[in-house]
């Protein structure tokens, strides 16, 4: 197994490393990777938080023979675990991609290139971002779940069963959040934006063709007689970079996001056409921190 920084020269890029059966401090049957991990909370082994036999699938499905492996600066603690895992069970070469040539949430095939690899699997957030890829990628996401019980009651305290709801989550609580759709049965009018994977992606910007609705990384059919902006946006996860993202996208549609962590619903009131009466001074990040109406439902309720 070798590491691949692609800032260094090729004797760097080929260095042999010399990893003992267990690197980790953790035993291989209670491993956790997540910074932050809550004590109370059941913990995942290597295979589950890593999808190790996803991966050995994926690799021999493609035939891959040398692959390289890229993480978040997070997740590098984690690499050599990963990289020896990988190794052992599909008998091809592993490349850790130790320092990407672009952002790590971006496919970094130059440096997977540097070292001749065939194939890459992509580890934590990504931004699924579509290019003129030339290697097979594998995105493996990081999966938090979602309270129901507390999700449920903010959110029937918010919306009416005849309202329409567009859900968009962080990809970490993607698969939490298609589990919740089936309680919402009462409510007639609500669609979830499903990942939109590079290789079926047709654009990264919003465009809307008989219903359909492509918007980072995510994709929905909306119904042609109900256009998008008519539509109320709750998006489940943290507020950042991506949510101003997408608000700014889908910038006439009201806004709601819902924070699994802290089980906060908030209503965002900033719009293009809010934004535009904003001073030239100020900055958009504030500017929507300033327009927030919060409604927090918390465990004690």
């Amino acid at each position: 197994m070798a590491s691949a920084f692609s800032a260094s020269g090729d004797d760097i890029i080929r260095r042999q490393l010399h990893i003992a059966e267990s690197f980790s401090n953790v035993s291989p049957g209670h491993f956790s990777y997540r910074a932050g991990h809550s004590s109370n909370e059941p913990e995942e082994t290597l295979e589950e938080a890593y999808e190790i036999q996803r991966c050995i699938q994926w690799i021999c499905q493609f035939g891959i023979t040398k692959v390289a492996l890229q993480f978040p600066d997070e997740l590098l603690v984690d690499a050599p675990d990963v990289a020896l895992a990988i190794e052992k069970k599909s008998k091809v070469e592993v490349y850790i991609l130790g320092d990407t040539t672009y952002g790590s949430c971006c496919v970094d095939e130059i440096t997977a290139e540097h070292v001749g690899a065939n194939g890459l699997i992509h580890f934590g957030r990504a931004c699924l971002s579509h290019h003129n890829r030339k290697l097979p990628v594998l995105y493996i996401f990081e999966n938090l779940s979602v309270e129901k019980e507390l999700f449920l009651t903010a959110f029937t305290k918010t919306f009416k069963t005849d309202d329409s709801v567009l859900l968009i989550s962080d990809l970490r609580y993607h698969q939490s959040t298609r589990t919740l759709i089936n309680d919402l049965y009462s409510y007639k009018n609500i669609i979830l934006m499903e990942l939109d994977i590079p290789e079926e992606q047709k654009s990264d910007t919003k465009s809307e063709t008989n219903g359909n609705l492509h918007i980072g990384g995510r994709k929905c059919t909306i119904p042609d007689k109900r256009p998008v902006d008519q539509w109320t946006v709750l998006y489940i996860g943290e507020e950042g970079v991506a949510l101003t993202n997408l608000m700014l996208t889908l910038n006439r549609c009201p806004f709601y996001s819902y924070n699994p962590k802290s089980h906060s619903l908030r209503l965002g009131l900033a719009t293009m056409t809010s934004v535009a009466n904003c001073d030239k001074g100020c900055e958009l990040q504030k500017f929507v921190s300033h327009h927030i109406l919060e409604r927090k439902w918390h465990r004690d309720e």
